[in-house]
């Protein structure tokens, strides 16, 4: 496990990157938000994104999880499953089916599993990971105590497989608007797009814009010379594995529950309503 990474300096990474706040829409360069059209998208929103992508509270504080053993909180994150979100899975399970002959790491896995040619690749990643951590963490001079141990682990028990594999972590939204192109593949242009269902959503679209699109939020779309497009199917309109844009579609995703019970699409002016929203969220 030895290893030229400086543990004390990603520490410091990561301290400075918990200080980073999501940007605010910049009214002076992209135009005024609606107040009306986002009131409405608020609404929309609490009753439809809000179950998976939190929202901070009147005093600003995000919902948070229960307290660990040591008594630390952190912002509650949902775990969506990947038949549940329905995106493109080839990025999931490539992960999830990628085999490795275990090697020196043999002896350091559980024991069921030592005699296997080739195991899984995750497995091996986090064994090899935690055994650098130790041995930076057991060099330090002096002897670190165990509540700075703890700071430099950020109060976490190290975990000996990943949890939730076979799914896709659903964040909270600030800045969301900053962030184009969308999904988790860069498939959907901008946010407009994303809450279309997924058979109405642009099929190609170049990218290499620097131009930002305030109305539909998300970059430019338009052939540009430094850029290339971006193909989510084949000529005979079936998905490229990879690069589908389906998925985060249908219930809750795409539509509401009307007066009757019955799930609709989103009108095009809920739609606008939720983009007008989201901008409001840093």
């Amino acid at each position: 496990f030895t290893s030229t990474v400086n543990v004390q300096n990603l520490d410091r990474l990561e301290q400075a990157l918990s200080k980073l706040r999501a940007p605010t829409w910049p009214e002076e360069y992209l135009g005024a938000i609606d107040p009306v059209r986002a009131k409405k998208g608020q609404v929309l929103y609490a009753a439809n994104c809000e179950v998976c992508h939190g929202l901070r509270d009147a005093n600003g504080q995000f919902p948070m999880t229960a307290p660990n053993q040591f008594g630390k909180q952190f912002i509650q994150t949902h775990m969506i499953r990947r038949e549940k979100i329905g995106t493109d899975p080839t990025m999931l399970v490539n992960f999830l089916t990628r085999t490795a002959k275990p090697g020196a790491l043999r002896p350091y896995l559980p024991e069921d599993a030592r005699e296997a040619p080739e195991v899984h690749a995750g497995k091996l990643l986090t064994i090899a990971a935690a055994g650098v951590i130790k041995n930076k963490l057991a060099a330090f001079q002096p002897t670190l105590d165990k509540t700075q141990l703890l700071e430099i682990s950020g109060y976490r028990e190290p975990a000996l497989e990943p949890p939730n594999t076979d799914a896709y972590k659903a964040r909270p939204l600030d800045g969301i608007w900053a962030t184009a192109p969308y999904l988790h593949n860069g498939s959907v242009p901008n946010l407009y797009q994303l809450l279309l269902p997924a058979p109405r959503r642009m099929p190609r679209f170049n990218v290499g814009h620097r131009d930002f699109d305030p109305v539909a939020v998300g970059y430019i779309t338009d052939p540009h010379p430094m850029g290339f497009e971006f193909q989510t199917t084949d000529d005979q309109g079936n998905p490229i594995p990879g690069n589908a844009n389906t998925g985060h579609s249908g219930e809750r995703f795409t539509q509401i529950r009307d007066r009757d019970g019955k799930w609709r699409d989103f009108r095009d002016d809920e739609r606008w309503a939720l983009v007008e929203y989201l901008k409001t969220l840093h």
